[in-house]
């Protein structure tokens, strides 16, 4: 499969859903546009950094939540946003140590921390479907999975920069279609990655990876 055909399975992931699907993100951003905002006030501020950093996991695990069911087709509702929030912890757990280790990529260099960042980014997806793992668990399954696919997802990500170029001229009122766009094809993405990994595993993935 290449670029066109996941943002094929997006678009009709999306025919009928569009509405709760913008408005499941719009709420979701606005929440950390909140937060953020609220950091420049003095003494404060490092507060609302924390806070944003802590409530990504469960934005970004909600979000993941959603568009997963859509592509898969399991009728998904608005409540499942929300999701990353009855899972609080893991899914916090999950998304801070996703940014330490690529902080810690970046800091050697640029490049490499770009590489890790498709590496990893299946990890809320795993953290989804196997919630019994660990948050490093997740993050070396994703790192596994994506062997041999970290360019194609950037040349999947790559492929909707004229609807980022479009959005901009639009003064960002595209990215309400744009960014449930992306996030649906990031998710059929993953279905494929997944489908492929356990196919050259003979087996579904098992959890054995405790002591990544």
């Amino acid at each position: 499969m290449v670029s066109r055909d996941f943002r094929k399975i997006a678009r009709e992931s999306l025919q009928g859903n569009w509405g709760t699907a913008i408005g499941g993100v719009v709420v979701l951003n606005l929440i950390i546009i909140i937060l953020s905002c609220f950091s420049s006030i003095p003494l404060l501020g490092f507060i609302f950094i924390i806070g944003s950093l802590v409530i990504a996991g469960p934005v970004w695990y909600g979000t993941s939540n959603y568009f997963n069911k859509l592509v898969r087709k399991e009728n998904p509702q608005f409540e499942d946003f929300f999701k990353g929030f009855n899972a609080f912890g893991k899914s916090v757990a999950v998304y801070l140590l996703m940014v330490l280790k690529l902080i810690g990529w970046t800091l050697l260099l640029y490049v490499p921390g770009l590489i890790k960042s498709f590496a990893y980014s299946m990890t809320l997806f795993i953290r989804i479907d196997y919630p019994e793992l660990s948050a490093n668990e997740c993050i070396k399954l994703s790192n596994e999975m994506m062997k041999g696919y970290k360019w194609r997802l950037f040349c999947l990500c790559f492929s909707f920069i004229g609807w980022i170029l479009l959005s901009i001229l639009t003064l960002g009122i595209g990215y309400l279609w744009l960014m449930p766009y992306m996030a649906a094809a990031q998710a059929a993405f993953y279905q494929n990655v997944k489908q492929n990994y356990e196919a050259s595993k003979g087996q579904p993935i098992q959890p054995e990876y405790s002591n990544a």
